[in-house]
C-alpha cells in the first residue's frame, strides 16, 4: 500500500470515533451515535488509526534517512570534484615557482594529501550508494514504503552516510588547504624571489669589471714576461763582453768578476720568475673562464626577473658566483704581486747592465 492511500486511509477511520455498532448505512440524524449521512466502508485497516500512524511515521523517517544518505552522497562527490580543481591550480601554480617546472615540495606534500582525501571521499560515496540502493529495494519492496525497513538497515545506512560525510569534509578541507598552500608557497616564493634577485644584481655588477681587469692583466703580465725575457737576452750578451774583460784584466779583474756575478745573478733572478708568471697567468685565465661560466645562470636569471618572473632555486648559483669571484680576486692579486716581483729584479738587472756598459764604453 502507498504512503498517499495509508494516509486517506488513517484519515477516514480517524473519523469513524463512534463505536461500530453505530456505523450503519444511512445514519439517522437523531440517533448520536450514528453520524449523519455516514457510510461503514469495510477494511482490514479500520479500526486501527494507530498502527497506521505509526507506519506512517516509520515511512517518513525511512525516507529522511535515505535522503540523507543521498545528500552524503552528493557532497562527497562534489568534495571529490573540488579537490580535483584545486589540485589543477595548485599545480598551475607550482609550475612557474621553479626554473625546471618542479613543483615545490610544500606543494606537493599538500597535493598528495588532498588526492587522497578525494579518493577517500569517492570511495566513501561508492559504498554508500551501494548501502542506499540495497535500502530502496527494501523500501519499494513493502505494502506501505519502508514497512519492511528495520532499524539495523537504518542505522547502518546512517553510519555509511556518516562516513560520506565525513570523508567529503575532509575532501573540501584538503582541496581548501592545497590552495592555501599554493598561494603561501607562491608568496613566499616570490619574496625569495626579489631577495635572490638583489644579491644576483650585486653580483653581475661585481663580476662585470672583474671579468674586465682578467683579460688585461693576463696581456700586461705577458707584456711585462716579454720585456723581461729581452733584458734577459740584452744581459747574455753584455755578459759575454764582461767575460771578454775578465780574460785581459790584471788588477781590475776581482772588479770585472764582481760586474758578471752581479750581472748573472740579477739576470738569473728574472730567470726565476719566467715560470711562476706563466702559471699566475693561466690562473688567471681560468679564473676568467670560470667566472664568465658562473656569470651565465645568473644574467639568465636577472632577464627573468626583469621580465617580472620568478627568480628560483638560484642558492648554488649565488655560492658558486661568489667562489668564482673570489679566486678571480684571488688570482688577480697572485699575478700583480708576481709581475711586481719580476718587474723589480728586471729594473736591477737593468741597473746592473747600465753599470757594465758604462764600464765597457
Amino acid at each position: 500500500m502507498s504512503v498517499w492511500r495509508a494516509a486517506v486511509t488513517m484519515i477516514a477511520c480517524m473519523q469513524v470515533s463512534w463505536p461500530v455498532d453505530a456505523l450503519v448505512t444511512g445514519g439517522s440524524r437523531g440517533d448520536p451515535k450514528t453520524p449523519e449521512y455516514s457510510k461503514l466502508i469495510k477494511g482490514s485497516d479500520c479500526g486501527h488509526a494507530k498502527q497506521i500512524i505509526g507506519k506512517y511515521q516509520k515511512a517518513a523517517k525511512v525516507g529522511k534517512v535515505a535522503g540523507a544518505a543521498r545528500g552524503a552522497i552528493t557532497q562527497a562527490d562534489v568534495a571529490a570534484g573540488k579537490v580535483d580543481a584545486a589540485v589543477s591550480r595548485a599545480k598551475e601554480i607550482g609550475k612557474t615557482l621553479n626554473k625546471d617546472g618542479e613543483l615545490p615540495k610544500a606543494i606537493k606534500d599538500a597535493i598528495t594529501s588532498a588526492e587522497k582525501a578525494a579518493k577517500e571521499a569517492s570511495k566513501a560515496s561508492a559504498t554508500l550508494d551501494t548501502e542506499l540502493e540495497t535500502f530502496k529495494k527494501k523500501v519499494s519492496g513493502s505494502d506501505l514504503s519502508g514497512a519492511d525497513v528495520t532499524d539495523e538497515d537504518m542505522v547502518k545506512l546512517k553510519v555509511a552516510a556518516e562516513a560520506a560525510k565525513d570523508a567529503g569534509g575532509a575532501a573540501f578541507a584538503s582541496a581548501d588547504r592545497v590552495l592555501s598552500k599554493a598561494k603561501e608557497t607562491e608568496e613566499a616564493t616570490k619574496e625569495k624571489s626579489e631577495q635572490s634577485s638583489g644579491r644576483v644584481r650585486v653580483l653581475i655588477s661585481t663580476a662585470e669589471p672583474l671579468l674586465e681587469k682578467l683579460p688585461k692583466a693576463a696581456q700586461e703580465a705577458g707584456w711585462a714576461v716579454d720585456k723581461a725575457d729581452a733584458t734577459a737576452t740584452k744581459a747574455d750578451g753584455t755578459l759575454k763582453k764582461v767575460e771578454a774583460k775578465i780574460k785581459d784584466a790584471k788588477d781590475q779583474k776581482p772588479v770585472w768578476e764582481a760586474l758578471k756575478e752581479g750581472i748573472k745573478s740579477h739576470m738569473d733572478g728574472v730567470k726565476e720568475m719566467k715560470d711562476p708568471m706563466k702559471k699566475a697567468t693561466t690562473a688567471v685565465s681560468d679564473a676568467e673562464k670560470a667566472l664568465q661560466d658562473a656569470m651565465k645562470p645568473l644574467k639568465k636569471a636577472a632577464e627573468t626577473a626583469a621580465g617580472g618572473g620568478v627568480v628560483s632555486e638560484v642558492s648554488a648559483d649565488i655560492t658558486k658566483a661568489e667562489k668564482a669571484i673570489d679566486e678571480a680576486n684571488q688570482s688577480l692579486t697572485a699575478l700583480k704581486g708576481k709581475q711586481e716581483s719580476l718587474v723589480k729584479r728586471q729594473d736591477r738587472l737593468t741597473e746592473e747592465l747600465d753599470k757594465a756598459e758604462k764600464k765597457l764604453a
